[in-house]
């Protein structure tokens, strides 16, 4: 259904598609709590977990995205940038 919206839709969705990729990576919880379907289960949800949990608690330990920012953190990618060749129809190019 997602790719679906994207064909379909074309560039009323990409950039806010590329947008919650971004935060997903960043692990930015509130962004993604304030832009799914049901934010007020979504926050019960996420305040289920205490302590410093900056990953979802399925991968835990384990997060592509903590695992990345160890790893590649001398490589930055600019978000301005991406989404402005993302949402004018270019191939991403990183």
């Amino acid at each position: 259904a997602h790719a679906g919206d994207l064909v379909k839709l074309g560039r009323r969705v990409a950039h806010e598609d590329v947008e919650m990729s971004l935060r997903r990576a960043a692990l930015d919880w509130e962004y993604q709590v304030s832009r799914s379907y049901d934010p007020e289960r979504a926050t019960r949800i996420r305040s289920q977990f205490t302590g410093n949990l900056r990953s979802c608690t399925m991968c835990g330990q384990y997060c592509v995205f903590l695992l990345l920012e160890k790893y590649l953190s001398s490589r930055r990618v600019d978000r301005e940038e991406l989404l402005s060749k993302y949402g004018s129809g270019h191939l991403l190019e990183l």
